[in-house]
């Protein structure tokens, strides 16, 4: 077996389907969790949500646990989060608003995070 010679100013490309991957890749700052609402989902629904929070126990407890928290962990809390969600689709449906689908919630999940949404900055983006 070859091995193969990586300087340490070099690293190699993740990859996201690494199993391994540094789970920091999957923690999200709370302002850019919220964004995912309405990139994945659909324009207003972040703002729904917020406003919903005034009055609704499910949206309040969205909003109270991103601000105890400094970041969101998609990968380790992954299940708690699209229950979460789950919860939120079933007010929006409540409120007569366009639905907000499981396909949508799993994009806010599961869409690769970049830099800027990321709460540790700098990391080599995979591929």
């Amino acid at each position: 077996m070859a091995l193969i010679y990586v300087p340490q100013n070099q690293q190699a490309t993740p990859n996201w389907s690494d199993t391994n991957l540094n789970p920091q890749y999957f923690w999200i700052d709370k302002g850019p969790f919220l964004d995912r609402l309405d990139t994945y989902g659909y324009a207003g629904l972040k703002n729904f949500v917020l406003g919903a929070a005034r009055t609704n126990d499910t949206c309040y407890a969205l909003q109270a646990d991103l601000s105890i928290r400094a970041y969101t962990d998609l990968k380790g809390r992954r299940a708690e989060i699209l229950a979460g969600l789950d919860g939120i689709a079933a007010v929006v449906a409540a409120a007569g608003r366009p639905a907000f689908t499981p396909e949508m919630r799993a994009a806010v999940l599961d869409s690769p995070s970049v830099d800027a949404e990321r709460h540790i900055k700098g990391l080599v983006q995979p591929l």
